[in-house]
């Protein structure tokens, strides 16, 4: 089980100089981050994506389609979530991440 999280950082694969200024920040505060690479879904969603979502039932949900980008944010955030539940079964709780 993991107490100290890192700051996780969701970002995409080309994005170096983007986000170079946010990791300097957070060295100079020392906080600890992970850079966790997002799914890209600007030129469409790659096979193995597809397999992870549904079109229709998102639509019925929403009442419209969502896009390949859309889709691609879900399932980077989802990539979080997962990192959480395999290293650890206890994320930290909002009081302690408030204090930090």
């Amino acid at each position: 089980m993991q107490d100290d999280w890192p700051i996780f950082i969701l970002s995409l694969a080309g994005d170096e100089q983007r986000r170079q200024p946010l990791l300097d920040q957070l060295a100079e505060a020392g906080l600890e981050w992970r850079i966790i690479l997002g799914v890209d879904g600007r030129r469409g969603l790659q096979e193995h994506c597809l397999a992870l979502i549904d079109r229709e039932a998102a639509s019925k949900r929403l009442g419209y389609a969502m896009v390949d980008a859309e889709f691609a944010c879900a399932l980077s955030h989802r990539q979080i979530y997962q990192t959480v539940l395999d290293e650890g079964s206890r994320a930290p709780s909002c009081s302690r991440m408030m204090r930090s």
